[in-house]
């Protein structure tokens, strides 16, 4: 439950800040379009490294991403600077929460409330806020300090919920700004000795858990934003940009103007008192953090910060260490306030006394009735008061004193960029500060400067001194210091020069530039006379799987952080809503099973091996099943649970679980990597199987979800038989053009390469579906046709529409012409005439009934060419077909003899069998299960089918529940299938459908197991 005193903190800073945002004061500080610009690079392209639109281009996972690429989101429903506002208001409405947790570690609630009330008027947030527009920094703070609490209640609980939280937490804050780095350490030194010296803890116990904490939190520290330190760790530093937080306090004025009284404001009184406060034993961990963020804050007015950052010193600013250490203020105010609000009514009372005329003294008293109340009163509100005028006036400085030039209307300037292809050349602004950023989020035209120095690649640039070409008349080195760069301007194809100052005039004629023409907002655009049209700027490499990890990493960080805290703070809700969760996505899971929408995470193999077999791919099924896993295992491992009393039966009972052969399966195929043809592909098998393993545990664990999914089962059905029987009709899939599907391809009977079946001379096309073969889509079937028989035989009040759904599933089986799929129904509906007791005898038959009236239908529509599919016509499509398999087995059983005991490792069939077969020849999986990973994994693989098939054997013997025969019997004829393909090991959606239908079967069968 938050305070009372905490809620009235939230509110104040929601109006105080709201107002400043409301008033779009934002447009006139430092950064805040930059942050805007970031933010458009992630909505125009969310995958992209490249950021093309600057420096003839730079690399964008130079700054971490996480508050961009959230703004980048709003962004598509209410537009950029909306989303910006949005999210601005709510982490500056935030930081009385964030503070009230922090405080709360060195104090009682009392105190740790009047420090929340002190940051809903702290000085220093509305300098960096509204002026400096610093968001990024404010959110990476706020998290902190949020990690930071979570971080104390680790140490003192040892609760593995409440350490989890700490590190995710670490993630999202080095993904929000890499700059909070230098305050972590800080935070966690102040908390360690915090509770250490005031609360006594053991030192063992602390040291085990701040190393585990250590070691957890750098390892998400490096890996949610590792494209960031990879670029970070190919830089050199460039000539230093001066920059007044580094100067000296004492001989500048304007820096300690601008750096050191609007942090700070009236909480200056408060810093000789912290410093005194180091000397008592239960407020020194506080203390000594405050000091040396107090000391880095000043800059360059002490050495400090040379000692500790060497020749990079010069590169930093300084300004950051004032606002935390203004921060580390708040519990200090609340510290004091609390005993002067006691003093001062006794205070009162005492001059009352004094007073030697009883009149005088009954006036004074009636005039403070309730002097207790008043007094109070009146010393918080003359504290906040003086707080929240400075906070005010520093929200606004940048509007009283003109910081940034004034608004100038971008659309003559985007409006002449776009007339006669004037984009294609680069530009120039001269005196427009930080709306050169506003003005590139609105045109296609690139230009050589920008608003983030730190990215910038050009030589010229960097060892330049100044950090834009627009602002450089604000800086000490003045517009002398753009001579050389605009000589080397028509290299870089700038044509350009739009001028807001006067000032910069004299330098453009000293480069031979002239003026053309002056537009209707008053800007001079002038032209560079010696200039070349400018080539593309590339990026100097791609790394797809950087792309794809930038894109994916910090918000996942934040999700997971926000489940954590649910279940730290809201249990049960927040279970419920994971479970919620879980259950929608495994809903989905049919559907995304059928689109093979991905993205390629690294390209690992050659090119006569097809990519989908040996490439790092990411499917659209692989997020559904990776965001169902972790929405279960966040519930299922950080809350508590009712231990099972029921008995596992010893050896023989965890040998009897499906889930112990899986583990098995998947422990050897990460193993593999240590012998594998190609380790990198061997990793990417062995990781997916991971997540296909993970999936079968969330469903065995969770059996009631097997309704969700039988209704997902039945809309993946019914697309498909729409899809299917219009492809069939059509012999085309070119209508699935707009869906924009790399399979399958637009293809017809008569294009090269298309799966066909052919008799009395013409060519037919199998049905694909939105599939890239018609024998997956022939196995998918298998496993969908569950859902309507499920649904019809189960409940009693259903529609018949699911009868009819099951018979035209039926029909589409048998346009796939998949012949391991007939194989594979067959099997099925073996299993359930011999289980047919245990269900519904009269659905049944009614079940039945339709079926065979759609396979009369259909076998009466398409005779010849199922005849041709059973062999019995000598088609050369169908001979080669058996002649490629039988060849295959036997490449099979060679790789097989020559690795019998290792195997080649996961994913390794294909290159092996690309090392034995002559140049020229078809590359692919030999089209058995059993033969593929006997291949990958030697004996132990044989072994560890072996265990898993008697298991499955067992299961579906014990089978008892209508639910348990129907789901045995879609995974006994899935497994048929299995032996005439490959794709359920080869292919990720292929294992993820033997992940969804082994935990179905495996819930539904599981206290017979047991």
């Amino acid at each position: 439950m938050i305070p009372k005193r905490v809620r009235r903190a939230v509110l104040l800073s929601f109006l105080f800040h709201g107002l400043l945002v409301l008033a779009t004061r934002y447009r006139t500080s430092f950064d805040a379009y930059t942050h805007m610009f970031f933010a458009d690079h992630y909505r125009l392209d969310w995958w992209s490294l490249w950021e093309p639109r600057w420096y003839t281009g730079f690399e964008i996972n130079s700054y971490p991403p996480l508050v961009h690429q959230a703004i980048g989101l709003l962004s598509h429903l209410i537009g950029v600077e909306a989303a910006f506002a949005l999210v601005f208001l709510t982490v500056l409405t935030a930081f009385p929460l964030g503070v009230y947790a922090f405080s709360r570690i060195f104090t009682g609630p009392a105190t740790a409330g009047y420090a929340a009330l002190g940051s809903a008027f702290l000085p220093s947030i509305y300098l960096s806020a509204h002026t400096f527009g610093q968001l990024p920094t404010l959110a990476g703070t706020l998290l902190a300090l949020f990690a930071g609490a979570a971080f104390a209640r680790y140490l003192r609980t040892g609760e593995r919920l409440s350490g989890a939280l700490a590190v995710a937490l670490i993630a999202v804050v080095m993904a929000s700004h890499h700059g909070t780095l230098l305050f972590l350490p800080w935070l966690l030194l102040a908390i360690v000795l915090h509770l250490r010296i005031s609360q006594n803890m053991e030192w063992r116990s602390l040291i085990i858990r701040v190393s585990l904490f250590t070691v957890f939190a750098t390892l998400v520290a490096l890996v949610v934003v590792w494209p960031f330190w990879g670029w970070g760790l190919g830089q050199e530093l460039q000539t230093p940009i001066d920059h007044p937080s580094r100067h000296n306090f004492l001989t500048d004025p304007f820096a300690i103007i601008t750096f050191f009284l609007p942090m700070y404001g009236p909480l200056m009184v408060l810093i000789p008192f912290a410093l005194w406060f180091i000397g008592l034993r239960h407020r020194r961990g506080l203390g000594i953090a405050f000091l040396g963020l107090f000391l880095f804050g000043l800059g360059g007015t002490t050495a400090l910060p040379r000692w500790v950052f060497g020749s990079g010193w010069e590169w930093l600013t300084y300004d950051r260490f004032a606002l935390w250490a203004s921060i580390f203020l708040l519990p200090y105010l609340g510290m004091l306030l609390i005993p002067l609000r006691r003093f001062l009514p006794r205070l009162l009372s005492l001059t009352i006394n004094l007073v030697s005329s009883p009149i005088r003294q009954t006036r004074l008293e009636r005039l403070f009735e309730y002097p207790n109340i008043r007094i109070r009163q009146v010393a918080s509100m003359v504290a906040f008061g003086l707080l929240g005028l400075t906070s005010l006036i520093t929200g606004t400085a940048q509007t009283i004193f003109h910081v940034q030039p004034p608004q100038v209307d971008m659309q003559p300037i985007v409006k002449y960029l776009e007339e006669e292809g004037r984009w294609q050349w680069r530009y120039l602004t001269f005196g427009f500060g930080n709306q050169l950023a506003y003005l590139s989020r609105l045109t296609t035209a690139t230009t050589i400067d920008g608003s983030y120095h730190t990215a910038r690649n050009l030589p010229e640039l960097r060892k330049s001194g100044i950090a834009q070409i627009d602002t450089a008349f604000w800086t000490p080195v003045g517009v002398g210091a753009l001579d050389p760069i605009l000589e080397r301007a028509q290299e870089h194809g700038v044509r350009w020069g739009f001028v807001h100052r006067s000032e910069y005039i004299p330098v453009l004629v000293r480069n031979g530039w002239s003026r053309i023409t002056i537009l209707k907002n008053g800007v001079q655009v002038w032209q560079n006379s010696n200039r070349s049209l400018p080539q593309p700027a590339q990026p100097v490499s791609s790394n797809q799987l950087a792309e794809f990890l930038w894109g994916v990493l910090p918000l996942l960080a934040l999700a997971l952080t926000a489940g954590l805290a649910g279940l730290q703070f809201r249990p049960l809700a927040t279970r419920g809503a994971l479970l919620r969760i879980h259950t929608f996505a495994i809903a989905l899971l049919p559907l995304g099973l059928t689109f093979w929408y991905f993205r390629t995470l690294a390209e690992l193999g050659t090119d006569r091996i097809y990519f989908t077999y040996d490439h790092a791919l990411f499917f659209l099924s692989d997020a559904l099943a990776l965001i169902a896993v972790l929405a279960w295992a966040l519930q299922r491992f950080f809350l508590p649970r009712q231990t099972d009393s029921r008995s596992s039966g010893g050896l023989a009972g965890i040998l009897q679980s499906p889930g112990i052969w899986l583990i098995g399966l998947g422990l050897l195929a990460s193993l593999s990597m240590l012998w594998s043809l190609d380790r990198q592909v061997s990793l990417y098998v062995g990781l997916h199987l991971w997540l296909a393993i993970a999936l079968f545990f969330s469903l065995f664990d969770r059996p009631q979800v097997w309704r969700a999914v039988a209704y997902g089962f039945c809309a993946a059905l019914g697309l498909q038989i729409v899809i299917g029987f219009w492809q069939f009709g059509v012999q085309s899939t070119d209508f699935l053009n707009p869906l924009e599907l790399i399979w399958p391809k637009a293809t017809n009977p008569e294009v090269i390469g298309a799966i066909i079946v052919e008799a009395l001379g013409v060519r037919f096309l199998r049905v694909y579906g939105t599939l890239p073969h018609p024998n997956l889509l022939g196995g998918w079937i298998v496993v969908y046709l569950i859902g309507p028989v499920w649904l019809f035989l189960r409940n009693k009040n259903v529609s018949g529409w699911f009868a009819v759904l099951f018979s035209l599933g039926l029909m589409l089986l048998v346009l796939t012409f998949s012949r391991g799929a007939w194989i594979g129904l067959a099997v099925a509906g073996l299993v359930i005439l011999l289980k047919r007791r245990l269900l519904d005898r009269k659905r049944l038959i009614l079940l039945s009934l339709a079926g065979i009236i759609g396979l009369v239908a259909i076998l009466s529509l398409t005779r010849p060419l199922i005849v041709t599919r059973l062999g019995a016509t000598s088609a050369p499509t169908e001979a080669y077909s058996v002649i490629t398999r039988l060849a295959l087995i036997d490449y099979a059983v060679e790789i097989i003899q020559e690795q019998p005991w290792l195997g080649v490792g996961a994913g390794g069939f294909m290159l092996a069998l690309e090392r034995i077969t002559a140049p020229g020849l078809p590359i692919e999986p030999v089209h058995n299960l059993a033969l593929l990973v006997i291949s990958d994994l030697g004996l132990g693989g044989a072994l560890m089918l072996i265990g898993l098939a008697i298991v499955i054997l067992i299961g579906i013997r014990h089978a008892r529940t209508p639910a348990g025969v129907i789901s045995s019997a879609a995974l006994a004829g899935l497994l048929a299938t299995s032996l005439f393909d490959h794709y359920l090991w080869t292919l990720a959606p292929g294992r993820l459908l033997l992940g969804l239908m082994l935990g179905l079967w495996a819930a539904q069968v599981r206290q017979k197991i047991e």
